[in-house]
C-alpha cells in the first residue's frame, strides 16, 4: 500500500512541476497557494517568490506539499527545513509545528530526498503525516482565520512561516480538505453533524504524529468513549492521548513512559488544552506525587 501511494505522490510533484499555476502573478505575502488533481490524487503546495528590485529575476522554492490519494486519504506533507549553518540534514529529525492557540507541538519526521529533487534544488525537506481534521488545514482553510502556522526544527530554527491571507489560497486549501475527504468516503456536503459526530474518535484511530513510523494503533470503543467523552466533535482529547502514549510523558520519577492506555484515556479524558493538562501532571510528578493522584488532580484542567 505505501509504494502504491508513494509512487502517486511523486506523480503529482511530476505533474504539478509542468503545469503553469494560475495565480502565479499574486501570491499571499510572496506565498502561493495552488492545488492541483489528476486520476493518482490531490496535491496542495505553497511555494515563496522572491523578486529582486531591479531585476526581472525571480526566485521559487516550494516549501510545503501535502498529498492525498485514494489510496491513502491521510495527507502525506513535506516542509522545508533548513540546516543550520550548512550542516548535512539529519535522516530523521524532531520537528514542531505551532498551533492555532500559539502552543508548539512536536512530532517526529524522515528527510525526503525525493521531495527535493521534485522541487529541483538541493534544500533539506522532511515528510510526515497530518490528519485532514486537524486544526492546521481547517484554518488555513477558515475565511477570516489569522493562523500563519510555522514548522520549526525542535528546538529551534529552520522553518518558513506558511502565510495565507487571499479567499482565492484558502478556496484552494479547502478543495484539497473536500478532496481528501472524499477519499476516505467522508460527506463534504454542508451536513456535517455525522462527520463531525466522531471527529475525536477518527483522531485517536489514525497516525499518530508524535510517534512517526510506529503502526496506527486502533482503540476499542470503551477506551475511545473514556477518551472523548462528550467532546466527540474536538480533537483535543485525541491529541493529548497520541502525546502520552508516544512515550513523551513519564508517569514517575524514574522516567518511565510505558503507560497503559486506561491510565493515559483518564489523564487525557475530555482534554482543550494539551499543553496545560499535561504541564500540570509533570508538575504534581515532581512535586512527588503518584501518576494516580496525579492524574486526579490535573484530569479536568484545561
Amino acid at each position: 500500500m505505501r509504494s502504491v501511494y508513494v509512487s502517486g505522490l511523486f506523480a503529482l510533484l511530476a505533474s504539478a512541476a509542468m503545469l503553469t499555476s494560475e495565480s502565479s502573478q499574486a501570491s499571499s505575502n510572496n506565498i502561493v497557494w495552488d492545488v492541483f488533481t489528476t486520476q493518482e490524487g490531490t496535491l496542495l503546495r505553497a511555494k515563496q517568490v522572491k523578486s529582486f528590485l531591479g531585476s526581472e529575476q525571480i526566485k521559487e522554492t516550494i516549501i510545503m506539499t501535502a498529498v492525498c490519494t485514494p489510496q491513502k486519504s491521510y495527507p502525506l506533507v513535506t516542509v522545508m527545513i533548513r540546516s543550520p549553518n550548512g550542516q548535512e540534514a539529519p535522516k530523521a529529525a524532531n520537528l514542531k509545528f505551532q498551533d492555532p492557540d500559539g502552543n508548539w507541538i512536536p512530532f517526529r519526521a524522515r528527510l525526503d530526498r525525493a521531495a527535493s529533487a521534485n522541487a529541483g534544488d538541493n534544500l533539506p525537506r522532511y515528510l510526515f503525516q497530518m490528519p485532514i481534521d486537524t486544526d492546521f488545514f481547517k484554518e488555513l482553510a477558515k475565511e477570516g482565520s489569522r493562523y500563519h502556522p510555522k514548522f520549526d526544527r525542535d528546538p529551534h530554527g529552520g522553518g518558513t512561516r506558511l502565510k495565507i491571507y487571499r479567499s482565492e489560497d484558502r478556496s484552494k486549501v479547502s478543495r484539497f480538505i473536500d478532496s481528501c475527504k472524499r477519499y476516505a468516503g467522508v460527506n463534504t456536503s454542508s451536513n456535517t453533524s455525522q462527520q463531525s459526530a466522531n471527529l475525536c474518535r477518527d483522531r485517536l484511530n489514525g497516525p499518530n504524529i508524535f510517534a512517526a513510523g510506529e503502526p496506527v494503533q486502533n482503540y476499542g470503543d470503551a477506551i475511545a468513549n473514556q477518551v472523548c467523552g462528550e467532546l466527540r466533535s474536538h480533537i483535543g482529547p485525541a491529541v493529548c492521548m497520541h502525546y502520552v502514549m508516544s512515550g513523551r510523558i513519564a508517569y514517575d520519577s524514574q522516567g518511565r513512559n510505558k503507560w497503559a492506555p486506561e491510565n493515559a484515556a483518564r489523564l487525557c479524558r475530555e482534554n482543550q488544552n494539551t499543553q496545560v493538562r499535561l504541564d500540570c501532571f509533570n508538575q504534581q510528578i515532581a512535586a512527588g506525587h503518584g501518576w494516580n493522584n496525579a492524574i486526579e488532580t490535573c484530569r479536568n484542567v484545561n
